[in-house]
């Protein structure tokens, strides 16, 4: 099941990956042609995101190795490293258009007027293009491939957002909105950006995945029959999708110890938990 999981995400960023490129390339054609700079910055993020895409393919495909005596967990880590890598280059991205927009507005020189109609139909197209790659790259739970969406997404709302600028261009005149969009865009996608690393930070601090989630599995565990107390419990994820838990159970009776073994597991396969060591202590109270 994992396996055919594993292929189909990959089979889908390539997809993506193949999408992103050829767009960008147009768009960088089209937001010269048309002087556009909300186009130019949504193509430097489409650039990014084929980059993007590229690296996640590749560090999907190493995480999807078995587990062995080196890597005992496997290589489901690898998937944060991406993300990183990730966060950087869509940072980075942002970064260099901020310079070009911030001349824009700041030296001296002849501002050439926005080609309305070509800003309007690159909007729709790119309106398509990145829901075609959410569609491809939905329902995954991987901190690497949620950063890839969460870009996505946020290009999304870019095209849409740079659709309406066109449309208020129109009716007002006033084309420095497209330089005004343009840095929009980009404070909602370096944002966002922002954020998710600092999700990749609380993961490689092995920080519990979700709390609720960890008072439900505590709440559950109690109820059972032959349970007194949890504790020394440590709760934390791989990748942001798969999970590990450890913790002491204290117990009435060891005779019912493989029953209550296996009402435990039960609980924990409820929460994306891929590896689990109880240890089991008698009531010194009885």
């Amino acid at each position: 099941m994992h396996n055919h999981t594993h292929n189909h995400e990959s089979k889908n960023l390539k997809i993506a990956a193949g999408i992103n490129l050829l767009f960008s390339a147009i768009e960088f054609i089209a937001g010269a042609f048309f002087n556009s700079a909300t186009i130019m910055a949504d193509a430097v993020h489409d650039l990014g995101d084929a980059l993007v895409l590229t690296i996640s393919l590749i560090f999907n495909k190493i995480a999807g190795k078995q587990a062995n005596s080196k890597y005992s967990y496997g290589y489901r880590r690898i998937a944060v490293i991406g993300a990183i890598i990730n966060s950087v280059v869509i940072l980075m991205g942002s970064y260099s258009i901020i310079k070009w927009v911030f001349r824009e507005f700041f030296v001296q020189h002849t501002h050439p007027h926005v080609h309305v109609a070509g800003l309007f139909w690159v909007s729709v197209i790119g309106v398509v293009v990145n829901l075609i790659a959410m569609y491809k790259l939905r329902g995954s739970k991987n901190i690497l491939n949620k950063t890839v969406l969460i870009h996505i997404l946020e290009d999304l709302l870019g095209w849409i957002f740079s659709l309406c600028t066109s449309i208020m261009i129109y009716l007002t005149d006033m084309h420095i909105l497209d330089r005004v969009a343009s840095i929009a865009i980009l404070v909602l996608v370096g944002g966002n950006a922002i954020l998710n690393l600092y999700k990749i930070i609380k993961i490689l601090m092995q920080s519990t995945p979700n709390m609720k989630d960890l008072d439900k599995i505590k709440k559950d565990i109690l109820k059972l029959d032959n349970v007194v107390e949890i504790n020394k419990i440590h709760f934390w994820t791989l990748d942001g999708e798969s999970h590990v838990f450890t913790a002491n159970i204290i117990i009435k009776k060891f005779k019912n110890i493989e029953n209550t073994r296996s009402e435990v597991s039960e609980i924990l396969n409820k929460y994306h938990i891929v590896d689990e060591t109880i240890e089991f202590s008698a009531n010194k109270n009885i």
